[in-house]
């Protein structure tokens, strides 16, 4: 077992007491076949600790035959990279595995030069690239005009030698460090891509809430017979369209005469799909150039896919897309990433999830019951949580105002009075300013009215390049976006944040579940189900609140001598002194280290203000 002492100091750092009691609450879980939840703050060094972790686990005593295997999975590819950079530090090998959409393919950049003869000396950089789609955007900031990753990246069809070598060399390494979405495949290919099975695993999930969310993405689909279908009915022959034509009519009608989420709606959508999928392997035409092959054999994939997740799903409708009333397949799994608890005991030894972010509670164990239930986690669970005792500095502004977020005071259209009086508050701040919002729509509403050098997080951009902008930029004062608050850092050379003042605009309550709604009334669907769905959504919403602001604040503090305002305009948040109430758990989102300055909060127009209902949870509920 490596000692923590000896490897800290043979780094030049200073042991922390909070990052040797991570360690070896991670290093005692993994032992002892457990699953341990940690809430781990910023400032405990979680990177490290994780390392040192992997390190003892590649020491520890088989219980089988079969060989220790580790899998760490974060949220993005500079997380990875952190990771591998620690591992090498106290000399531990590990290799990073992606998926090839991650990197460009020669042969798709050279159709496309072909194509387009005048675009070859823009495209010879991306053509010579070697590295990740990631690291081209953050060299060079964009792609040549016109040009989409989409078009660009390898596929099934493309996959390059040098890749499949890569990806066979990762997966035999013994130490994987991979991303959620990776992690999220294995789970739907039932554990066929990493095959952990065959080894003594363990799995250390990094950002471990942002993982959850990132599964409850799978939790609705939609499949739009029209838009999805359009590329293979133009390369396919008379006899597919004359098909897809009948498909579509069949689900017209099937809308009109079936209860939504029916089991005859759900026969009708696994019929409509099978059949277009066989019409499609007789109505290719013999020849296709790469462009298309390489789109075809994606499509075939995904439509596969469609197929099977129809067919074990029992919640599947047909109904119109709102605007241009198109045919959509709908398939409603909300229990989606309870696989994931299943996926763990047949497949691992041991797990540790860990978040800065995990616990929605000052007391661990009631922060992370959600995570237990939302994972269906079996095997014996632990929970504790990791905090320094002093780590940044922190105010906290809360503003209160009679303006009304929306007009007509319903979820809709952003007040432009109140974008203004946002505007107003956030030019009267001092050094770089971190604004958060809720939507690009609203980014760009307050950015138009900001008075201050501002950059803009326009929807499209990679948030790397709008980051490093801002940093390196010491006349840009403000940067405003939705999502610049997980995953990132905004620091200088040194490590230490740059930002002065976080402002959170909205909460971020998201939009009610429209599926919820379709349920209402359906017979096949009980009520008592419904309703249960509906408190779930409520609590998940409000947690998700509280693990977004959590992150946020994390923004400004990165290291131990850092100090951030935090200024919050929602009139929402609660004051330290509020009791009971819809959104008084939010208080959770301020850290336990800072009870003294939240209590201790400046509240700037507090009179007279009546908080109004406008959230979709404030609507639904």
């Amino acid at each position: 077992m490596n000692n923590y002492l000896d490897l800290v100091s043979q780094l030049s750092l200073k042991p922390r007491n909070e990052q040797f009691d991570l360690t070896e609450s991670m290093t005692n879980a993994i032992k002892n076949n457990e699953v341990l939840l940690a809430q781990a703050d910023t400032g405990i060094g979680k990177t490290l600790a994780i390392a040192i972790t992997v390190a003892n686990t590649l020491t520890m005593p088989s219980k089988s035959d079969k060989r220790r295997k580790v899998i760490v999975a974060t949220s993005t590819l500079g997380l990875c990279r952190d990771l591998t950079e620690a591992l090498a530090s106290i000399e531990i090998d590990s290799e990073i595995l992606l998926s090839a959409r991650n990197f460009f393919s020669k042969e798709r950049i050279d159709y496309i030069i072909s194509e387009h003869p005048e675009m070859e000396a823009e495209l010879q950089n991306m053509r010579n690239w070697e590295h990740t789609i990631g690291d081209y955007i953050a060299e060079y900031g964009r792609f040549p005009d016109g040009i989409k990753e989409s078009q660009v990246c390898q596929t099934s069809a493309t996959q390059t030698d040098i890749y499949a070598a890569k990806k066979l060399e990762a997966l035999a390494s013994d130490v994987i460090i991979t991303t959620h979405a990776m992690i999220a495949c294995d789970i739907t290919q039932s554990g066929g891509i990493l095959n952990l099975e065959d080894y003594e695993s363990t799995i250390i999930v990094d950002e471990a809430d942002a993982f959850i969310d990132y599964l409850k993405s799978y939790n609705v689909r939609n499949i739009n017979l029209i838009r999805e279908f359009n590329f293979v009915r133009r390369i396919c022959d008379s006899q597919f369209q004359s098909a897809h034509d009948e498909a579509l009519a069949i689900a017209r009608t099937a809308i009109k005469k079936s209860q939504n989420f029916s089991a005859h709606s759900r026969t009708v959508a696994l019929d409509i799909l099978s059949t277009l999928y066989e019409q499609i392997k007789k109505s290719l035409p013999k020849k296709l150039d790469l462009e298309d092959k390489s789109e075809l054999t994606d499509f075939m994939e995904h439509l596969e896919w469609s197929i099977a997740d129809v067919n074990r799903s029992s919640d599947v409708t047909i109904g119109l897309t709102s605007e241009l009333k198109e045919p959509t397949i709908s398939i409603f799994n909300p229990y989606f990433s309870r696989l994931f608890g299943g996926y763990l005991d047949i497949n691992t030894t041991s797990a540790v999830l860990m978040s800065g972010t995990l616990s929605v509670d000052a007391d661990v164990e009631t922060g992370t019951e959600w995570v237990c239930k939302d994972l269906k986690l079996s095997r014996g669970v632990i929970c504790k949580s990791f905090s320094p005792d002093l780590f940044g500095n922190l105010t906290i502004t809360l503003y209160r105002s009679n303006t009304n977020m929306y007009e007509l005071n319903t979820e809709g259209e952003l007040s432009e009075k109140w974008i203004e009086e946002c505007a107003s508050n956030i030019n009267k701040l001092h050094g770089k300013t971190l604004v958060i919002t809720s939507s690009f729509k609203e980014t760009e509403m307050l950015s138009r009215s900001l008075m201050l050098d501002t950059v803009e997080h326009k929807k499209g951009e990679k948030l790397a390049v709008v980051i490093k902008e801002f940093v390196s930029d010491h006349e840009k004062s403000v940067l405003v976006s939705p999502s610049a608050h997980t995953g990132v850092n905004l620091v200088d050379d040194k490590g230490r944040s740059v930002i002065n003042n976080i402002v959170i605009t909205r909460l971020g309550f998201a939009k009610s579940n429209p599926v919820l709604k379709l349920l209402v009334g359906n017979p096949d669907f009980p009520t008592d189900k419904i309703k249960t769905l509906k408190l779930v959504e409520m609590f998940n919403n409000i947690n998700k609140v509280i693990r977004r602001n959590k992150q946020i604040i994390g923004r400004g503090i990165r290291n131990k001598d850092d100090s951030v305002n935090l200024h919050i305009l929602d009139n929402r948040f609660p004051q330290f002194s509020d009791l009971g109430g819809k959104y008084n758990s939010i208080k959770n989102s301020i850290p336990v280290r800072f009870a003294k300055q939240y209590q201790d909060a400046t509240i700037i127009n507090a009179l007279n203000v009546e908080v109004s209902d406008e959230t979709a949870l404030d609507l639904l509920y």
